[in-house]
């Protein structure tokens, strides 16, 4: 399986999806990719994307807080 890095905290996790899903590792993906309010668009692990701010639309600045 693939990795990317997270946006957030520069941690490398595995991307699932492609060709390579057909011969799966036993790797779950760690991260998805987001479109933020501001419209930026990030690749963050999931947990970052649970440190966004929940009481409000998450932008550029929140993943740079991370």
């Amino acid at each position: 399986m693939a990795k990317r890095t997270c946006d957030g905290c520069d941690r490398r996790v595995p991307v699932g999806g492609g060709a390579e899903t057909l011969w799966t590792t036993g790797e779950a993906p760690g991260g998805l990719s987001l479109t933020l309010a501001d419209g930026s668009d990030h690749f963050l692990c999931f947990d970052c994307v649970e440190r966004l701010p929940e009481d409000r639309n998450a932008t550029a600045a929140d993943v740079a807080a991370l």
